[in-house]
């Protein structure tokens, strides 16, 4: 497989989407990528993966096995670096298999956004639950922190905020688990205190004008 890779030829198996083999060779499916890079446009633009991939249903795109493109199909898509013409295997990567189908400048906008969901997977869900969402810093691990849920034996839920390395067991942090409603009062309450200072809005104000 390895020498074959290396010659830039298809090792056998069912093309990708927007794709077909032609003599041992992966060459573009002129109509399957002309619907891969309006995914990634839309994507780009805003467009939610749901809404692109309910438009796409409604016009009857399927896939190569004849199923519809689905929600969870224009992920796999938008996360599919082989769309720029790059594969890594075993550790190696490989820039003549594929030819690309889309440029690297909107390969870099749309990973730009997956990275922003992987940050705050359930933003959307939490924006009113979890304020802090995105925001905080564990003090000890220096991964990013996240909203996350209890149930006590009394059935009333309970709400935190969680290191999210340790939520994901990838390591030794022990840092606890701090109470939602807590850790938010004290920072609405050290914003409310800084908004008062004249001095603050006005370094804040200038800041502003310079950031537009």
């Amino acid at each position: 497989m390895r020498e074959s890779w290396l010659k830039g030829n298809a090792t056998g198996g069912h093309p990708p989407f927007g794709y077909i083999i032609k003599d041992k060779k992966y060459v573009i499916d002129d109509a399957e990528a002309e619907i891969v890079r309006e995914i990634f446009m839309k994507y780009a633009q805003g467009y939610k993966a749901v809404a692109i991939a309910e438009d796409l249903k409604a016009r009857n795109i399927r896939r190569k096995c004849g199923k519809l493109v689905d929600q969870k199909y224009v992920y796999i898509i938008l996360h599919d670096k082989r769309y720029i013409g790059e594969v890594t295997h075993q550790g190696i990567e490989y820039c003549n298999i594929f030819p690309p189908i889309i440029t690297k400048e909107l390969w870099l906008q749309v990973n730009a956004i997956n990275e922003a969901n992987k940050i705050s997977p359930s933003r959307k869900k939490e924006l009113y639950d979890y304020i802090l969402s995105g925001k905080l810093i564990c003090g000890k691990c220096k991964h990013r922190m996240c909203g996350t849920s209890g149930t006590s034996h009394t059935g009333a839920i309970h709400y935190y905020y969680v290191c999210r390395s340790q939520k994901r067991k990838h390591s030794g942090c022990d840092c606890t688990t701090v109470k939602k409603q807590v850790l938010e009062d004290y920072v609405i309450d050290a914003t409310v205190a800084m908004l008062k200072q004249n001095s603050f809005i006005t370094r804040l104000a200038k800041t502003i004008v310079k950031v537009h």
